[in-house]
């Protein structure tokens, strides 16, 4: 997916927030929660699920 068109449509999935692509990760402005990028891909699911 192009990345800025991710940032406009993809968000924080615990507060909604905006998300900051970097190269391995994106993190939330608000609450401060990153996530993993791999091969590409966000990765946004917790461990449990």
């Amino acid at each position: 997916m192009d990345k800025e068109l991710a940032q406009k449509i993809v968000v924080c999935r615990v507060c909604k927030g905006e998300l900051e692509f970097q190269e391995k990760e994106a993190i939330c402005h608000s609450c401060k929660k990153s996530y993993p990028i791999k091969n590409g891909i966000l990765i946004m699911l917790d461990k449990e699920e």
